[in-house]
């Protein structure tokens, strides 16, 4: 399923993105680049490594389930931002 743009710029802010990053980011379609520019590396610190070991394991079983890999990815961590 993809993501509204709402979705999306939601992702972002709670990300921690800001002013002209958040700008583009809001406006360019996701890649895999830019989840981990931009998102997995903050989602690791906010929630720490126990629980971004479950969130990378998490979307490893969604890949062997052939899944997009970065709606995957996208999903994972925005479920974990969203409920922390």
């Amino acid at each position: 399923m993809k993501p509204t743009q709402k979705q999306i710029k939601e992702f972002w802010e709670l990300c921690g993105c800001k002013g002209n990053v958040l700008a583009y980011l809001g406006n360019c379609s996701l890649t895999l680049d830019n989840l981990f520019k931009y998102a997995v590396e903050k989602v690791r610190i906010k929630v720490g490594d126990i629980e971004f070991a479950n969130l990378m394991r998490r979307w490893l079983r969604e890949l062997l389930l052939g899944k997009d890999p970065t709606l995957a990815l996208f999903w994972v961590i925005y479920k974990v931002i969203k409920d922390s």
